[in-house]
C-alpha cells in the first residue's frame, strides 16, 4: 500500500502539471507574439508559422515527460525516476522563480498561476523525500512484464 506522503506527492504534482497546462493555454497567444517578433527581428520569416506548431508539440512531450515520471514514482516506486523527477523539478523551479522576478509579463492572472504552480512543485518535491517516501522506494520493487 502507497504510503500517505507518495500519494501527496502525486496529488501535488498532478495540480501542478494542471495548472502548468492551464497557464500556457491562458498565456499562449502572448507566448507566440513573442517568438514571432523574435523569428521577425531575426530574419527567420519561414519559420514564423512553425513556431506555433513546434511550442504545441514542445509543450505535449513536456507533459508527457512528467505524467510518466510522476506515475513511475507513484505507482511503481521507481527510485530512478524519483531522482530524474527531482533534478527536473529543481531546475524548472529555478527557471520559475527566475520568470517570476521579471513580475507578470503575461498578466496577472498567469503570474499568479506561476506562483501556484512552484508552490506545488515545492510541495511535492517536499512529500517525495518524506521518510515514509523513502521506505516506499527502498522496497526493491521490480516491474511485472505483465503490468506494462
Amino acid at each position: 500500500m502507497r504510503p500517505k506522503s507518495i500519494v501527496n506527492f502525486e496529488i501535488a504534482a498532478l495540480l501542478a502539471v494542471l495548472v502548468s497546462i492551464v497557464n500556457t493555454w491562458l498565456s499562449w497567444d502572448k507566448m507566440m507574439a513573442v517568438q514571432q517578433a523574435k523569428l521577425a527581428a531575426q530574419g527567420q520569416a519561414k519559420m514564423i508559422g512553425m513556431a506555433s506548431s513546434l511550442g504545441i508539440g514542445f509543450a505535449v512531450i513536456i507533459v508527457l515527460i512528467w505524467l510518466l515520471l510522476i506515475w513511475l514514482i507513484s505507482r511503481k516506486g521507481s527510485p530512478a525516476a524519483k531522482w530524474i523527477y527531482a533534478v527536473l523539478a529543481v531546475i524548472f523551479l529555478i527557471l520559475g522563480v527566475y520568470g517570476l522576478t521579471k513580475g507578470p509579463v503575461y498578466g496577472t492572472v498567469q503570474f499568479v498561476l506561476a506562483i501556484v504552480q512552484d508552490l506545488l512543485s515545492l510541495a511535492a518535491l517536499w512529500f517525495l523525500f518524506r521518510p515514509t517516501s523513502a521506505a516506499w522506494f527502498a522496497e526493491g520493487r521490480t516491474v511485472d512484464p505483465t503490468d506494462l
